[in-house]
């Protein structure tokens, strides 16, 4: 099943593993905010008009050389191309640099350029080019197609606007000022009606889209809150069960009389109570770890339960969330040993690789079906295959009824400083 949310498309994973556990989420980024995507499409169409803009540009140079080669018409390419060449170099300017400098100076640049390529024109054949819009308009047209210079569309209509003020301005000067009766033609305008509506058509898609279409960015924040406020559920289930539960369990099997050592757990468990978090800030170091598993296990036998320990000979390197999660997954182990599999004993075995350690609890009890196990049950769910897949590690559980269980559970090391490197 796919959940679209928060610029994001989520997999959710409904395969369940034996131990009845939820589906995990897997989030890739999929799509972009609307706002962004608002923003490209925006830059995208102010770039086609440059391009438009500067063909337009071209053409009218190409115009006149071609027009110049008449016979009959007494006209020089040298400045009307030489006033086209600046529009051009001031429109490349904005197009590189964009930003109301760039833009200004390529309005007031086109502005004179128009006027001095009309001028001219006008001066030199004014029977000819009075009524040639199709020459005449090359440049005022190449004002019109401003873009947006911003992130907002308004912005986009009052440059263009502008444009073909100032465009209109230097073409109606140049006509006054050389006799010649004014004709604009329909080419700057029928310009400047396209390039608005476009802009109008952006601004109701990106209205109609913030009323339809929903915020992603603010779905993938939610998202994320309910996945951490689970992620909380959990742990503190995790700790409820390692320890109220199984201090529950210790009074219920104690008599009328607890011992010493049950009153030292009971008041260490609330102090992690306390603390959402183990009492004691476990250590990384070999001898720091060995000593966490040999306390858990004197923790046990207190408790009745005959516990044999073997392995452990090599370097252990674990970074603390690791360190934790096996001592807590191996308490949570020899929990179930104690107060389900109907035995008094278990073997420990504790192997160490060059980028893992691996932890092995057996024991040879009534055992169970783990197919069978509740989803609502928490202690292999959570305080085993929970923490040790939170650090990177991986969990394999064997049980069958009157066989006995077998829970292996493996953590990567750290690599000591320079290996990753090399």
């Amino acid at each position: 099943m796919l959940v679209r949310s928060g610029g994001t498309i989520e997999g959710m994973d409904q395969r369940l593993d034996p131990m009845g556990s939820p589906p995990r989420v897997r989030t890739r980024i999929a799509m972009l905010p609307r706002e962004v995507a608002y923003a490209v499409t925006v830059q995208a169409l102010t770039r086609t008009t440059w391009w438009l803009a500067a063909g337009y540009l071209l053409l009218a140079a190409v115009s006149l050389v071609d027009l110049s080669s008449v016979d009959d018409l007494n006209i020089s390419p040298l400045l009307p191309t030489a006033a086209i060449a600046a529009a051009l170099a001031a429109l490349a300017l904005m197009a590189f640099r964009p930003g109301p400098a760039t833009a200004a100076l390529y309005l007031l640049v086109g502005t004179a350029s128009t006027f001095a390529y009309q001028s001219y024109l006008l001066g030199a054949e004014p029977q000819v080019f009075s009524e040639a819009t199709f020459v005449m308009n090359r440049l005022p047209m190449a004002l019109v197609l401003m873009g947006v210079i911003g992130t907002g569309v308004l912005g986009g209509v009052l440059w263009s606007v502008a444009g073909y003020v100032l465009g209109g301005g230097a073409s109606m000067l140049a006509y006054l000022l050389n006799g010649v009766p004014v004709y604009l033609g329909w080419g700057p305008t029928m310009a400047l009606i396209v390039e608005l509506g476009v802009f109008c058509s952006l601004a109701l898609i990106r209205r109609s889209s913030l009323k339809r279409i929903p915020d992603f960015a603010a779905l993938e924040a939610e998202t994320m809150a309910m996945v951490r406020r689970r992620q909380l559920e959990e742990h503190a289930s995790a700790i409820i069960h390692d320890t109220v539960l199984s201090d529950l369990a210790t009074i219920a099997s104690s008599g009328d009389a607890l011992s010493e050592q049950a009153r030292g757990r009971f008041l260490a468990d609330l102090a992690v109570l306390t603390r959402a978090e183990p009492a004691e800030r476990m250590g990384t170091e070999h001898g720091d770890f060995y000593r966490d598993v040999l306390e858990v296990v004197s923790d046990f036998r207190w408790r009745g339960l005959s516990v044999d320990v073997s392995g452990g000979e090599g370097e252990i390197r674990l970074g603390e969330g690791a360190h934790r999660a096996m001592i807590w997954a191996l308490r949570a182990c020899l929990d179930n040993v104690a107060s389900h599999a109907e035995t008094d004993s278990a073997e420990v075995f504790l192997s160490t690789h060059d980028d893992a350690v691996t932890m092995m609890v057996v024991d040879q009890g009534r055992g169970f079906d783990p197919a069978s196990v509740p989803g609502d049950r928490l202690g292999i769910r959570l305080s085993i295959t929970g923490r040790i897949e939170d650090c990177g590690g991986s969990v394999r559980l064997w049980s069958s009824p009157e066989t006995g269980t077998s829970v292996i559970f493996t953590v990567p090391q750290q690599l000591p400083e320079g290996v990753a490197d090399a």
